[in-house]
């Protein structure tokens, strides 16, 4: 078996449940412009035994193989081509197309070669653990990491993101965000609790993977969201202006696949609308009383750069006060990632 199965079931069969990423991930170009693979065969799909997990999308697909030991194995490919019923991965220097058609039942038909397989649609991908031990530590190193935030405030919109840190895995290296991809998220979304201070360790913290489904009503058009797999998954520290993230590797399959050579962007957002200049916090240099813009943002590498490796990452540093607003919570200074397996 090649193409969409191949890559997971050799990790699964050599023990390694998902294994490195760099022989994981082929190397397609990934830049389809105007990708022509048709909607019908977007979104999560499972294989009639129920043992392969697929999420197709438009330049990328990610499959979970069950290694029958309890957890998943997994992998990504960026399309090398693409039409409305096909697409081209290569996989170790081999190109294998996969051809698509929908059943009479709905169900996915694929063909590769004389091989030919049957899934069902799911209406979103599960949540399953993966196999690799040990764990992913996320550092981020702001120009000022704050002792508290003021959340829930009466100037802000209900459900709206107040703070977040995002750092984005291009697992299929792309160079976009694609099915082939995750994330990882440290958050506060306005809710309906009272104003309050809370500390950076009370932020939710998730994984997020995108995939092509149904938008919200009313027009439910299909498109590319992320699906929240995990919340409040494992540990935050900090030191100085320093936070970091500590995650287990078997909370999602797709954890298995990062490596040093793995392409990362890190984002960071606030938003504070009517800023006080009052009010100043106890322990805190830097705050809305210095503040006119309601939007603060950064990221890194900046936007001409995209995504970089983990190892590139690892050894720079960011421009301080190359954000936009003025606030110095979201100031990116420097980013590092460690893997410990």
């Amino acid at each position: 078996m090649k193409g969409i199965l191949i890559p997971a079931l050799i990790s699964v069969l050599a023990g390694c449940g998902g294994g490195d990423s760099s022989d994981s991930s082929n190397t397609g170009n990934g830049s389809n412009d105007n990708p022509v693979l048709a909607d019908e065969y977007l979104g999560a799909w499972e294989s009639s035994d129920n043992s392969v997990i697929v999420s197709i999308g438009k330049s990328a697909i990610s499959a979970y193989v069950d290694t029958e030991a309890g957890c998943f194995g997994a992998t990504t490919s960026a399309y090398s081509a693409v039409t409305e019923n096909s697409f081209t991965t290569v996989y170790e220097g081999t190109s294998t197309t996969s051809s698509f058609s929908i059943g009479d039942s709905g169900q996915l038909n694929v063909k590769e070669g004389s091989l030919e397989l049957s899934f069902n649609k799911l209406s979103h991908l599960p949540s399953v653990d993966g196999c690799d031990s040990g764990n992913i530590t996320l550092s981020l190193e702001l120009a000022e990491l704050p002792t508290s935030f003021k959340v829930n405030r009466n100037a802000q919109m209900m459900n709206r993101t107040e703070i977040i840190y995002t750092f984005l895995f291009d697992l299929d290296k792309t160079g976009t965000r694609s099915s082939g991809d995750f994330s990882f998220s440290a958050r506060y979304n306005k809710n309906s609790e009272t104003e309050k201070f809370i500390s950076i360790n009370d932020l939710t913290t998730t994984i997020g993977v995108p995939q092509y489904m149904p938008g919200p009503p009313p027009e439910e058009n299909l498109g590319l969201y992320d699906l929240v797999h995990t919340s409040q998954t494992g540990s935050v520290s900090t030191d100085s202006n320093i936070v970091s993230f500590t995650i287990a590797r078997n909370v999602n399959p797709l954890l298995s696949l990062v490596n040093l050579d793995t392409p990362v962007k890190v984002t960071s957002y606030l938003s504070y609308p009517k800023p006080e200049t009052e009010s100043v916090w106890s322990g805190t240099v830097d705050g809305p009383w210095n503040w006119t813009d309601d939007l603060h943002a950064d990221l890194f590498p900046n936007e001409s750069v995209k995504y970089q490796p983990i190892d590139w990452l690892n050894t720079q540093t960011d421009a301080e006060g190359d954000q936009s607003g003025q606030s110095q919570w979201i100031d990116i200074k420097s980013v590092s990632i460690s893997i410990a397996n």
